[in-house]
Parts: structure tokens; sequence; C-alpha cells
């Protein structure tokens, strides 16, 4: 096995060198750099990455692969340029949710919520990506969805605050790719967002790209199956009622409020039936199927970008997608992907999250900016 180098990671210990996540990687010419401000990485993660990072959590984690014939690694130049050609960066941050109005707190009251001050963070997070060395500056951002709050809807404020959220955005000097989050769902329905200039088709934004030849970004709508943002006669929403409704008996066919959780103290992942989740649904599974295997038979390695969390493992286990299991077995199936999944990441749970499966798959949950505000980083 190649080494694996990085000039943020000091050294790699013997163990980490033979872990099945960093042998796909491994097995690839193509390097990948992933860009990450958090606000407080959450205690799997640390204990993760620290196996071979160490203290202190570096802001940017580097996974750097090579596979170079003898004659072009004989000098250092000719090994960096070979790296630099094969390297790309991404951006990523979640929920910043932010709003012109004071602090509050989340729905149990439990944690505070710092409206004004996240959006202060999405504008620090872009200067960083924009002061970071030519060699290492982004590609593209892909902002993981809940970009304002709902709470905008209630203030009156949404297209302001979007307004003003893009703008921040747009600073960037790479594009950004805008996921849909449920927070979009309580400012705008479908059919204003298959109108908006900032999103690739809105009323079924799942779509793929390919930032470098090797590798292919697929962005999946976790809100496809829903109880907000689609009509009554909806296809898509009563296929959501029937399956919300049958496993959440809490649940009223509106989505509205209640004790959604009465009862559930013992029901695990069954506590994900609640309206503020969704599923895929069976039509954007297909799609996504097929996205896979053309991405295993063309070679390229694959990152998913999904709002809603899809393994419960990165998360406390009631963020997941209602479907996530469907979604989940075609990530994981070797008969599909053939092993070509790197990495999956979401949003959705503010605490963030991390965890590594049984195919060696990374799945992170990054932290909301709402948690900290300006005091923190995301």
């Amino acid at each position: 096995i190649p080494p694996i180098v990085s000039s943020d990671i000091p050294t790699c210990p013997p163990e980490m060198r033979h872990s099945p996540s960093l042998q796909r990687l491994i097995s690839t010419t193509t390097s990948i750099s992933l860009v990450f401000l958090q606000s407080s990485l959450p205690n799997p993660f640390i204990s993760t990455v620290n196996s071979f990072t160490y203290p202190p959590i570096p802001k940017r984690i580097s996974f750097t692969t090579r596979n170079l014939s003898a004659a072009s690694m004989t000098t250092k130049q000719q090994q960096q340029q070979q790296q630099e050609k094969e390297c790309f960066s991404f951006g990523v941050i979640a929920d910043v949710q932010w709003a012109d109005t004071d602090d509050g707190t989340n729905y149990a009251k439990t944690v505070k919520r710092c409206y004004r001050g996240a959006l202060t963070t999405l504008s620090n997070a872009v200067q960083w990506w924009n002061d970071l060395p030519s060699s290492s500056s982004p590609t593209f951002i892909a902002q993981l969805g809940d970009l304002i709050d709902g709470i905008n809807a209630k203030l009156n404020a949404s297209d302001d605050a979007l307004h003003k959220a893009l703008q921040q955005i747009q600073k960037c000097n790479c594009p950004a790719y805008h996921l849909v989050g449920n927070h979009e769902l309580y400012n705008f329905n479908r059919k204003q967002l298959s109108q908006a200039s900032w999103l690739q088709h809105g009323n079924a934004e799942y779509y793929s790209f390919s930032p470098h030849p090797n590798w292919k970004m697929i962005v999946l709508d976790p809100y496809q199956l829903s109880l907000m943002g689609l009509e009554q006669d909806d296809p898509r929403r009563i296929e959501a009622v029937n399956m919300v409704c049958t496993q959440n008996p809490n649940v009223t066919p509106d989505g509205s409020g209640g004790d959604w959780f009465k009862g559930m103290e013992d029901a695990g992942y069954q506590r994900r039936f609640v309206p503020y989740n969704g599923g895929f649904g069976s039509t954007q599974l297909s799609w996504f199927k097929k996205e896979l295997l053309d991405a295993a038979s063309s070679n390229q390695r694959v990152i998913v970008l999904s709002h809603v969390i899809i393994h419960p493992k990165a998360c406390g286990g009631g963020t997941m997608a209602w479907d996530y299991e469907d979604a989940l077995d075609l990530i994981q199936s070797r008969d599909v992907t053939n092993g070509c999944v790197v990495a999956v990441m979401c949003g959705h749970d503010h605490k963030g999250n991390y965890h590594c499966d049984e195919s060696g798959i990374h799945h992170l949950t990054l932290c909301s900016p709402l948690n900290k505000g300006e005091e923190g980083y995301a």
C-alpha cells in the first residue's frame, strides 16, 4: 500500500493504513482534500480522527493518495506537480439557519440558537475558504440545507433572509451547490423552489456532478416524500401521509403540532417517522442506483450529499430519512457500488456526529453554526 501523505496530518499509525476506507482511497490515483470548518466536533468523530491525526483536530483534513510510476518519482518537484494535478478540495457547511431575530432555543428549549451569529459564522467560513492558497482552494461549496431558519416565515422575512445568506455565499471564489432541508420547506413550497435560481431543479432536487474525472458527487433530496411543501393531492405527499401515520399514530396527516413522541420512548429507530424528516421515494432511489452503477463501471469514487442522515449511527438515531435503509443498502451493496462510495455527508442533526460503517464508508454529520453563533466555526 502506498503511503498516505498530508501536510496537515503529522503521521499515520500503521493500524490505520490497513483500514478498508483508506485502502479504497489508496486504490485510486486521484486525491481528494475535504475542507471542514466545525464549531465543535462530537466525541465519536474526535476519537476516530485522533487515532491518526492527534489533537488538536485540524480545520483541514486531507486524504492524499498517489500511484506514480518510478520514472515520475525521480524528483520531489515532479511528485508535487502530480499530486496537485490529482487533488481537489471542496467546502462543506450545513444548517446555518440564520434569522434576523434575537437568540432563541430549540423546540425542547434545551439548546441555545444563535440566529444572527449563524450568519456571521457563514461569512467567516466564506472568508476562510477564500483565504486558502490557490493550491488548495475549494473547487465548490456544498451547502447541505437549512440555510435560513423556519422562524423567518413567521417574521414574514423568508425572501430577505435568503437573499442575505446567498449574498454571503456568492462572495466565495467558487460555485456553490445548495441542498433542500426541512427549513427550506418551512419557508417555501415546492412550486416556489422549482422557480428558484439558486437551486438546480427545486421540485426534485437530486442530481450528480463530477468535480474531477475520477470523482462523482451525488446530491440527494430527502424530502421527495414529505408532509411539507407539496400540494394535498401530490402523490408524493399522499405516500408520505400513509407511511408516517402508519408508523407513528401521533402524527396527523397535516403534520401539525402535537406530541409526536408520545409512547415512543422505546421505539428505537421508529422515532424517525416525524414530519421534520422525509423520504427519498422509489423514483429517486431507482435513479440513485443507476448513478452508483454508472460510477462503479467508470471507476469513479463517490461522495453522497444529503440533508437528512442516512446512517443511524451518524446521528442520535431519530433524524434519519424514513426510507434510509433502502438508501443505505444501495450505498453498501458491493453488487451495486463495487466499493465506489467513500463518504456520505449530511446535516440536520445539529450536534454533528461521525461513523465509519462496516463497509469502511465514512458517514459525517456536520455541526450547525446555529449552536455557537459568532463564537464558533462551521
